[in-house]
Formats: C-alpha cells, structure tokens, sequence
C-alpha cells in the first residue's frame, strides 16, 4: 500500500475529530508538540504520531511519544511503523538523543502496544520519576507504580 508521512496542523485533524481524544487537538496549540499523519494516494487522513520534544531543568532534550492512531481499515499494513520512523528522524535532527513512550497499566491493548514498542526499539524499564514528573508536569508525591517506560535511542 502506498501512502505519504507528513507534519499535520490542526485543521488536518479534522477529519477525525470523532476518533481522537480531546488533548491531541489541544496539544496542537502548545510549544513543543508535533503531529504527524498517514495520507492514502486520494489524500484521506489514515493515521496520526503526535509526540513532544522538550527540555529538561538539567539541560537534557526529550522526547515523548504523546500518541498514536491508525484506522481500523489501515492496521497492520505498516502505518504505525513508517509513522514512529518518521517521528524517530524528526526527534533526532532536533538534536535529541532518545525518546521516550508511557504506557499506563489500565489500557486495555497494553501488551499489543508494548509489543508494537519493542518491535520499533523501544526497551521497557522502570519509570525515572523525575522526567514523568518533568514532562507532566506531575506533584512529586504522585508514584508512578501503574506506568511503564519505554525509551528509544534514535542518535544510534
């Protein structure tokens, strides 16, 4: 199947607005935040990457993949892979050396998306509190027991 990868704006996800969550249209209005998107030959909009790429308070640049969707009609035809590749090659031309995924314990296809992950170089290890803290923006009380991290090295 053929299809391109290209940068979205807000008004490219209109066409699915009934398939995404609210804070995927509201992170196209905030500083750090990129979305991508699959296109078929007739230009309709077959899946979305949106990811983060920030700094840290110790100087360090990161990346989360905030997001990711696909049609139904469209998985496992290779969007989801040629996306994170895409999102792998922009993360590391901004200079950022890994990326990062959060999965929480309560999704109910986590070991199919942890799969997906691993599959794309991604290796899963205990949460560093400070960067979920950091990123969300989270108290420092908050323990992150019912969440998994995934890191990626895109410089390698």
């Amino acid at each position: 199947m053929r299809y391109g990868v290209y940068t979205l704006g807000k008004k490219n996800l209109e066409s699915f607005e009934k398939k995404l969550p609210q804070y995927v249209f509201d992170n196209q209005k905030k500083r750090g935040f990129f979305t991508i998107g699959a296109v078929d030959p007739k230009g309709n909009l077959i899946g979305i990457t949106q990811f983060y790429i920030g700094l840290l308070k110790n100087g360090e640049f990161v990346s989360d993949i905030i997001y990711i969707y696909v049609d139904e009609n469209f998985r496992g035809t290779g969007v989801a892979e040629r996306m994170i590749w895409k999102s792998h090659n922009i993360i590391k031309k901004s200079g950022v050396k890994k990326s990062l995924v959060f999965l929480k314990d309560n999704l109910n296809e986590k070991m199919y998306i942890k799969e997906f992950f691993e599959n794309n170089g991604y290796l899963f290890m205990k949460v560093e509190n400070g960067i979920i803290n950091e990123i969300f923006d989270f108290p420092k009380k908050i323990t992150s027991r019912k969440i998994e991290q995934g890191v990626c090295w895109v410089d390698i």
